[in-house]
């Protein structure tokens, strides 16, 4: 329906949602191909844009405890058509890739595939050359993970790698600038960091230092990185041990700063020495993966899509709700996203209900319909939200996680969809002990989403809704001798990054830019469902589907659903089902043919008075318990329970009437 749709002109969009493991990825991949077959596309944008997607794949999808494939970001990615309905340019855009996965891989997971990809496919002498080692286990960055995931051919994946990124437009000299970056994000994880001894001496004497400031303690290790990354040693090693503090307010009697206006170089502890090490690795690879989305762009042609286009189908890839023993800033920003999509959804739901309505002559107005409009309120609002509440505390010079939960705890004090961590009892709700005190009581908070409450714990939220480098460090990366990596931190140093906007800020903007472009097209919806969690097949579990129905919103639909008419019969099959009531009155079955609107009325006045008592007292045309449209029949529960009865009373008598002759009581 969608391509049949496209091709009036309409723009259309497919939302395709579900939790990890659900076949999101795989869904996409069937519906291209369907359009690239259905619409006879061929060419090279048509092949760009079915390899996109697995492109992409290498770089943003990991393997985690409940998927061997699992995307680790949103995509949203549409396809436009040309005059005679063949693809002529694709657009892509992500959301929210997993940053922390690639300093940190969870146990029983892996980080990005095309770490692994790397390792096991890279062929000598560029493999020497880029400093690469044997296995997984010998980086730091991926030794707690697993090593390989099942399904998933690591060198296998390597060769369809370089062919894609060929494919897409990457030649050989700039697929070696890529592996490189790669490469030395791999080896930043194994530049560790010391105390240096007291009293040892620096090579910046004016350097105000801490009592133990920190060291590198392996000078090879940051030896390879800085070849890799195209940085002097020198350089890369002041920035990951120190950073520049500019005083521009009054005289500090602090003992390490006291001069206004002064560039103080400030020496970092092995722990921040650690931290800051672990922000360039994610800098540098989310710069690489948006420059393979940028790049994958001009390959479709993306700057030759006509503004306001309208024959073009987008698909929309995004993560599920997720509701973890532990949930952090990303679930809150994930989650929020879902409600987002569920608003959307509901709204183009009741929207082509009262559309189907109105053209029946249906009155709907008293119909109140079920929205998530308080979540979107409670987290979105720019006056006092839960994201605006986090970007004020960022602001504040000495803000903190455990201020901002306070903050919350004020703002929201009785709003029904916001609560403090439970004790007693309730605590079991969230993976806590019943009358014990959790070590993190004072950065935890509940949400009420519309798929089910989900407590949340703001540790290090600050940090990393800040997603901010030392200012020197973006400096550093654009001086780099390599030409793409020097490209893609360019602006970035340019700028102030303390006026950066926040990750949250950031997100919401391009989620009120996703929702935009969704209002404007014709909505569809694949709601993706796995039978079980261990990924076996032959193996259904009911609660486990019960829950996904729940978080993709299904279940809401079943709520809408019945806020109205749940129940609808065209005229001829409500006359065909019920007219049995009515036998003794063949002056109302009599308008069966001739007006068939008039007497499915009178078989629902019949019926109620035949009801008596056990039928709800009111007129059920005059209520609006029932409403005869131009072609249809619209009821409540209550009006087709009554139906039913003298229907199963009328049945069951000609049900024994049948079976008196063979059963020999025929008489006479």
């Amino acid at each position: 329906p969608p391509m049949r749709e496209g091709r009036g002109g309409t723009p259309q969009s497919l939302l395709v949602s579900g939790e990890s493991g659900a076949g999101k990825t795989e869904t996409i991949k069937l519906c291209m191909s369907a359009l690239a077959n259905i619409s006879r596309s061929t060419g090279s944008t048509t092949d760009a844009a079915l390899e996109s997607g697995l492109l992409l794949e290498a770089f943003g999808n990991a393997m985690t405890v409940y998927n061997h494939n699992s995307s680790r970001f949103g995509k949203w990615c549409a396809v436009h058509f040309d005059a005679d309905a063949k693809i002529s340019a694709g657009l892509i855009q992500s959301y929210l890739l997993e940053e922390s996965r690639v300093v940190a891989t969870p146990a029983g997971e892996r980080n990005y595939h095309v770490f692994y990809y790397m390792l096991a496919g890279m062929p000598e002498p560029l493999r020497s050359q880029l400093y690469l080692m044997e296995s997984p286990a010998d980086y730091a960055y991926l030794r707690d993970g697993e090593g390989c995931a099942p399904g998933i051919d690591d060198k296998a994946g390597w060769e369809a790698l370089t062919q894609r990124l060929e494919l897409t437009g990457f030649g050989e000299a700039e697929q070696r600038t890529v592996f490189e970056l790669l490469a030395a994000v791999l080896s930043l994880g194994n530049v560790r960091f010391m105390e240096a001894a007291p009293g040892e001496k620096t090579d910046k004497p004016d350097t105000d230092k801490e009592d133990r400031p920190g060291k590198v303690a392996d000078p090879n290790a940051l030896a390879v990185v800085a070849d890799l990354l195209g940085l002097k040693v020198r350089d890369l090693e002041a920035k990951l041990i120190s950073r520049i503090l500019k005083i521009n307010g009054p005289s500090s009697e602090s003992k390490m700063l006291r001069r206004q206006g002064s560039l103080y170089n400030l020496a970092l502890s092995p722990e921040q020495c650690s931290d800051t090490r672990d922000a360039i690795a994610r800098a540098v690879y989310v710069a690489l993966f948006d420059q393979i989305i940028s790049r994958l762009n001009q390959t479709l042609g993306a700057a030759n899509i006509a503004p306001g286009g309208r024959r073009s189908i987008g698909f929309l890839d995004i993560f599920g709700f997720e509701n973890f023993g532990t949930n952090g800033f990303e679930q809150l920003c994930i989650n929020f996203t879902n409600e987002r999509l569920q608003a959307h959804f509901t709204d183009a739901l009741i929207r082509r209900q009262q559309a189907e309505w109105k053209r029946e002559g249906v009155t709907c107005g008293h119909i109140a319909f079920p929205d998530n409009g308080p979540q979107l309120e409670l987290l979105d609002s720019n006056k006092g939200g839960v994201m605006a509440l986090l970007d004020e505390e960022c602001a504040v010079p000495k803000g903190s996680d455990e201020g901002y939960v306070s903050k919350m705890h004020v703002a929201f004090d009785g709003n029904d969809i916001y609560s403090k961590p439970r004790r007693g009892k309730g605590a079991a709700l969230h993976g806590g002990k019943q009358g014990g005190v959790h070590k993190n009581d004072k950065l935890m908070f509940i949400v009420r989403h519309y798929a089910g409450e989900v407590q949340y714990t703001a540790s290090r939220w600050l940090e990393k809704n800040r997603g901010t480098l030392h200012q020197d460090i973006p400096a550093l990366l654009a001086s780099s001798s390599r030409p793409l990596l020097a490209s893609l931190f360019k602006d970035r140093a340019a700028s102030d990054e303390t006026k950066r906007a926040t990750v949250g800020a950031s997100y919401r903007a391009s989620l009120r830019a996703l929702s935009e472009t969704m209002a404007a097209t014709q909505q569809h919806y694949i709601r993706c469902i796995k039978p079980n969690m261990q990924q076996r097949p032959d193996c259904f579990n009911g609660q486990v589907v019960s829950r996904q129905l729940r978080y993709t919103g299904v279940a809401a639909v079943v709520e809408i659903q019945r806020s109205g008419y749940p129940i609808s019969y065209t005229h001829q099959m409500f006359i065909g089902r019920y007219r049995c009531i009515a036998f003794n009155r063949p002056d109302i079955l009599a308008k069966g043919k001739t007006d068939p609107k008039g007497c499915c009325a009178d078989l629902l006045q019949y019926t109620q008075q035949l009801a008596g008592d056990a039928a709800p007292p009111e007129p059920w045309l005059k209520s609006l318990l029932a409403q005869v449209g131009a072609t249809k029949v619209w009821m409540r529960a209550d009006v087709l329970n009554v139906l039913e009865v003298p229907r199963r009373a009328v049945n069951g008598r000609a049900a024994t009437a049948c079976q008196r002759l063979p059963r020999g009581f025929g008489g006479g």
